[in-house]
């Protein structure tokens, strides 16, 4: 076993992704995430409680088709009475709210996840880095697993760091079978090349193939499994079955994402941390790509 050393912490050339490099590959854009919900013309979208109470909540509070409000307006709104503690109605008080928003989060994890196929345009990407400087850092936006699952396209030669602990790390001795997963800041195998890059893949506002545990804190990847299923209410899919108990403590995991809104509150420690690795990358680069 080899160490890695501490390489490519201060890049020089630093990428940020917003949706638009997400959109080519069919992931919808924010503004379609609305309108797509309100018309229940996919099944689950149709058949699911989950996004029937959303549904009434939306239609109930908000103008629809042209005056219809943005995704960040939805969130703020919602976000500002369950933060001040403040009921919106008799029937919508803060505990309604709270379960709301978690109805929000699913159908927005549902939407992006059922578009997110494999993106040729991210292997070019990441084979084109390998070719002309590896030693890059990348920022994302979205939630989608574009970018992850096209980064085999240089794997091994290239190690992802998510900047983050995850229990993959730990397996076996987590319990179950997280797939596993190289800790890129530890020892490990050069795979016959003479040098191995880390390459640092900061999600800043989260990701669909991460699961988060709220009782203990921690987050499994489940790398090529980003589905969620809003009939099930659950990960599992009617096919498979993916990682859906924290193997520490047995809570039921959810999904790790940040929703839109104006004023971003970090209030959980793990966002926090991805922004400060994000500033100290954009603070050290000499030149930012954005896309």
């Amino acid at each position: 076993m080899e160490v890695l050393p501490v390489q490519n912490d201060k890049p020089s050339t630093v990428f940020i992704f917003g949706a638009g490099a997400s959109y080519a590959d069919g992931v919808p854009l924010q503004a379609d995430i609305l309108p797509q919900i309100i018309r229940d013309t996919d099944p689950q979208l149709k058949n699911s409680d989950t996004a029937k109470r959303l549904r009434k909540f939306l239609t109930e509070h908000f103008a629809q088709g042209e005056q219809a409000p943005s995704l960040e307006e939805v969130f703020g709104f919602i976000e500002f009475f369950i933060k001040n503690e403040i009921s919106l109605s008799r029937e919508w008080g803060v505990k309604e709210l709270l379960e709301i928003k978690a109805d929000f989060t699913k159908v927005v994890h549902y939407l992006i996840s059922k578009n997110t196929k494999r993106s040729e345009l991210f292997g070019e990407f990441w084979r084109k880095i390998a070719r002309i400087d590896p030693e890059v850092g990348v920022i994302t936006t979205n939630y989608d697993t574009l970018a992850d699952e096209a980064f085999d396209s240089i794997y091994p030669e290239c190690l992802i760091d998510y900047c983050l602990d995850f229990v993959n790390f730990r397996h076996p001795e987590a319990g179950v079978p997280f797939d596993w997963w190289i800790d890129p800041k530890k020892p490990t195998e050069n795979f016959g090349y003479s040098k191995v890059t880390r390459l640092k893949l900061i999600k800043l506002h989260g990701s669909l193939n991460w699961k988060y545990c709220s009782c203990c804190g921690q987050i499994g990847l489940t790398p090529w499994q980003h589905e969620f299923n809003l009939k099930l209410d659950s990960f599992r899919s009617f096919m498979d079955t993916q990682v859906t108990e924290c193997p520490f403590d047995g809570n039921r995991l959810s999904s790790l994402l940040q929703m839109p809104t104006h004023i971003k509150s970090n209030h959980n420690f793990i966002f926090s941390k991805l922004y400060d690795e994000a500033s100290y990358l954009v603070g050290n680069a000499k030149q930012l790509g954005m896309l």
